[in-house]
């Protein structure tokens, strides 16, 4: 339980850096040392064995990326490629952790989501992570 809270806090965390140091008229600066506190404490969110937090985290890293199209989250696609494998995962999950992947424009995560999508027995999971392949262009991985 006490980790349960630690992970859920610490995802607030990142995103309360976001919003807490500027006012809300003002762009948010996003610096390297801030991207990086984000990057790992969302990592923290993805590995965590809570569904809600897993997608919460997922989608808190689909925002952070539109804003920050420069950085490239590099340690976040391990854990979001694991979340989206694995059938046994929460369905909301896989589909957050599948749009935060794709949205990192990763040459292996977006091969993964393309073999996922292929072999997937999930209806909607299929169909999402089929769209996102011919959207990246790995149809040919779908035949």
């Amino acid at each position: 339980m006490k980790r349960s809270v630690m992970c859920l806090l610490l995802v607030a965390g990142a995103y309360g850096v976001l919003v807490a140091d500027e006012p809300s008229t003002n762009p948010v600066e996003l610096t390297p040392q801030k991207l990086e506190l984000i990057e790992e404490n969302l990592v923290i969110g993805l590995v965590s064995d809570i569904p809600s937090l897993q997608a919460s985290a997922a989608l808190v890293l689909h925002q952070i990326k539109e804003l920050a199209p420069q950085y490239d989250f590099s340690l976040t696609v391990i854990p979001l490629m694991r979340i989206v494998r694995h059938s046994g995962y929460d369905e909301t999950a896989r589909l957050a952790g599948g749009l935060a992947l794709h949205g990192l424009k990763s040459a292996r995560g977006d091969y993964a989501i393309a073999r996922i999508a292929k072999f997937e027995d999930n209806p909607r999971v299929k169909k999402a992570f089929t769209a996102m392949s011919y959207e990246s262009g790995f149809q040919n991985e779908l035949n």
